[in-house]
């Protein structure tokens, strides 16, 4: 399978097309990858307190890829595809 950039998966947890990714669009994934969703609550939680920059309630691409870049998208999308 070819590797996935941070813009990939950005695109596939944001569901509903309006550009960003919400809290429960996060959650949801998280708990796709059979997480909890109280442990997928509190994560969601830290990752929208220390990612989401311009704290508007979602994160945006820019955001996202920033936060990702290190490679932890591609882990999130193989977790996802499970």
């Amino acid at each position: 399978m070819p590797e996935k950039s941070a813009s990939d998966v950005f695109h596939q947890l944001d569901t509903n097309g309006d550009g960003r990714i919400s809290r429960e669009e996060y959650t949801k994934a998280l708990q796709m990858m059979d997480i909890p969703r109280e442990i997928a609550a509190i994560a969601t939680e830290s990752v929208f307190s220390r990612f989401d920059a311009n704290k508007d309630g979602g994160i945006d691409e820019k955001e996202f890829v920033s936060y990702f870049s290190g490679g932890a998208s591609v882990a999130l999308h193989r977790r996802m595809d499970r």
